[in-house]
C-alpha cells in the first residue's frame, strides 16, 4: 500500500491513500484536493500499472515536477517528491495513519447531539446540521451586479432611442413646414 503526504503547502502534513487511480488537483471532487491557485483543476493522475505506479501530468498549465524535473509521465518510486504548484507531495510506501477525530466528519455534515439516534436502531433518522458557511452568498452578489449592468443598460439604450425618435419626428416636422406655408399663399 503506498501513500502520498503534503510536506509543502497549505495541508503540510496531510495523507491520501494512493489507489489504483488516484487524481490529484484543485477540484474538491479529486481523490486528492489540493488547495493551491498554481494547481489546475485536474492537474496530475498516479496510475498503477503492470509494473508499478505512474505519475502523469494532465496537460496542466503550470506542469508537474518529478524530483524537480518537468515530467510529463514517469514512473514512481518510494521517496520521489511530486511538485504541483506550490504544493509538494512524497509518494511513499506505507498506510495513511488516521486522521483526528474532528477531521472524520466535515463541518457541513455534523450531526447535532439532541439528534443522535437512541439506542441501536439503524432506522433512526438523522438530520444533519445546515453548512457552517454559506458559499452561495457570492454567487448571489455577483448576479445582482449582472442584473444592475444589464438595467443600466437598457436605460440608456432607452434614453438614446428616445433622443434620436425626437431629432428624426423634429426633421420631418422641418420638412413639412416649408411644404404647407407655400400652399398658404392667397
Amino acid at each position: 500500500m503506498f501513500k502520498l503526504t503534503i510536506t509543502k503547502g497549505a495541508a503540510k502534513g496531510k495523507e491520501f491513500e494512493v489507489k489504483d487511480l488516484t487524481i490529484i488537483g484543485r477540484m474538491r471532487t479529486n481523490t486528492v484536493a489540493i488547495d493551491d491557485s498554481m494547481a489546475s483543476r485536474e492537474h496530475t493522475r498516479i496510475a498503477k500499472e503492470s509494473d508499478g505506479y505512474y505519475v502523469e501530468d494532465l496537460k496542466s498549465r503550470n506542469g508537474t515536477l518529478l524530483n524537480g524535473q518537468k515530467i510529463e509521465k514517469s514512473r514512481l518510486a518510494p521517496g520521489d517528491l511530486v511538485t504541483i504548484g506550490r504544493t509538494e507531495l512524497k509518494f511513499e510506501e506505507g498506510s495513511v495513519s488516521s486522521p483526528p477525530p474532528e477531521q472524520l466528519v466535515q463541518p457541513s455534515r455534523q450531526v447535532k447531539e439532541e439528534q443522535k439516534p437512541e439506542g441501536n436502531n439503524p432506522k433512526a433518522e438523522i438530520k444533519l446540521a445546515a453548512p457552517q458557511n454559506n458559499q452561495k452568498e457570492p454567487a448571489k452578489r455577483t448576479n445582482i451586479f449582472y442584473y444592475l449592468l444589464i438595467l443600466i443598460f437598457f436605460a440608456i439604450l432607452f434614453l438614446l432611442s428616445y433622443n434620436f425618435s425626437k431629432l428624426w419626428i423634429a426633421k420631418i416636422m422641418e420638412q413639412k413646414k416649408p411644404a404647407t406655408e407655400n400652399t398658404k399663399q392667397p
